[in-house]
């Protein structure tokens, strides 16, 4: 199975768009963290937040050390398959994910 083109998260403050890798397999989620691939610049954002796994053509998203928590559509998860256009909240920052094109 190939992977879909172009998962991203999408910031609904700003816009921004996220890339979400189907290569390497794991996307690190974080805030100051080197070695995260995605960065958010805000204080509720732990440095270890969140992962998203994709495998065998799903995406799934396993909080971390998440201190003010990690919801998807408004429930807080500690692992979850995530699909297109759920909402995702990594503290206070609201992303929509977008399974690919």
């Amino acid at each position: 199975m190939l992977p879909p083109s172009k998962p991203r998260l999408v910031d609904l403050t700003t816009g921004k768009e996220y890339p979400v890798s189907t290569v390497r397999a794991l996307t690190y989620i974080g805030r100051e963290n080197p070695e995260a691939s995605l960065q958010f610049d805000d204080s509720t954002v732990s440095k270890d937040h969140a992962v998203i796994e994709y495998t065998d053509g799903s995406f799934f998203l396993h909080a971390r050390q998440d201190t003010n928590g990690t919801f998807v559509n408004n429930e807080k998860i500690r692992d979850k398959e995530i699909v297109h256009n759920d909402i995702i909240r990594f503290g206070r920052v609201q992303v929509k994910f977008i399974a690919g094109e």
